[in-house]
């Protein structure tokens, strides 16, 4: 793996672990970061105060804190809530997506409300990522709209291989977003058999090589973009749940890993 690059186990990819031995089974198995998630942060509030402690100790950086929800009068946490805990435990970043429900938010309203958020966060010393969510039932759910979204208020991208492979990017489209607005690259790939790319779900995200994803294309093609920050794997299978969290965090490096080699970005 090139040394500038840091290679990170989402949260989400082992459910069953609580907060600290998540850290750990990411450093085990290899990896130079972890991407939390607010839930587990709030469920494991006594792991908190060591968390920043061990991440230190394993050698572990921080990738963006999942999640802010923009768009919508009830999010599942507040704006506030979210930003005081990126900033208890020094997490630089936090990742905004788009709330379920009615789309027709116009861009300039979106942009404006997302500019303020980005404002919000800066003055935590916090920066804000939007998540392009490729289902057909959230808004700015297309490449095109999202680049101008994100441009527009002014905030970077988090561009995950899920979302951007299920909304119809090709590789070429992806290869040409500007490396600067991307700040960090979610992994995954998904079961496809039987089905329509606009009928995947998230329950159906598995690791690299388990599924039918044309996964080492796009890598391929982010990495022709020069991006050379974070990447995560975020996988959301209920299969992964069932077992050993160290197991599942050793099997994602080693399958992201191979994937990454196979799309030119190792050595």
């Amino acid at each position: 793996m090139r040394m500038d690059l840091k290679l990170g186990l989402h949260g989400a990819v082992i459910p069953q672990a609580d907060l600290i031995t998540g850290l750990k089974a990411a450093a085990q198995a290899g990896f130079s970061a972890y991407e939390p998630e607010v839930a587990r942060l709030i469920e494991n509030s006594d792991q908190r105060r060591q968390a920043g402690r061990i991440c230190e100790e394993l050698k572990l950086t921080w990738l963006p804190l999942n999640e802010i929800e923009a768009f919508t009068q009830e999010p599942a946490h507040s704006s506030e809530e979210v930003l005081s805990l990126a900033a208890e435990l020094s997490i630089p970043a936090v990742t905004v997506i788009p709330q379920a429900g009615p789309r027709d938010i116009r861009k300039a309203e979106a942009a404006t409300a997302l500019a303020e958020l980005a404002k919000k966060t800066s003055e935590k010393g916090v920066s804000a990522f939007f998540e392009m969510l490729g289902f057909q039932n959230r808004a700015f759910h297309t490449v095109v709209e999202t680049l101008d979204l994100v441009q527009t208020a002014g905030v970077r991208l988090v561009l995950d291989t899920f979302h951007f492979v299920i909304c119809g990017a090709s590789p070429e489209q992806i290869a040409r977003i500007p490396k600067e607005l991307i700040g960090v690259v979610h992994i995954s790939d998904a079961q496809t058999e039987g089905k329509s790319l606009v009928d995947i779900t998230d329950a159906e995200r598995v690791l690299p090589g388990e599924g039918g994803l044309p996964l080492v294309e796009v890598l391929d093609a982010i990495r022709q973009t020069g991006y050379e920050g974070g990447l995560s794997v975020e996988v959301f299978h209920p299969k992964y749940k069932q077992r050993d969290p160290f197991q599942v965090a050793l099997e994602a490096y080693e399958r992201t890993s191979s994937a990454l080699k196979k799309s030119g970005w190792c050595y």
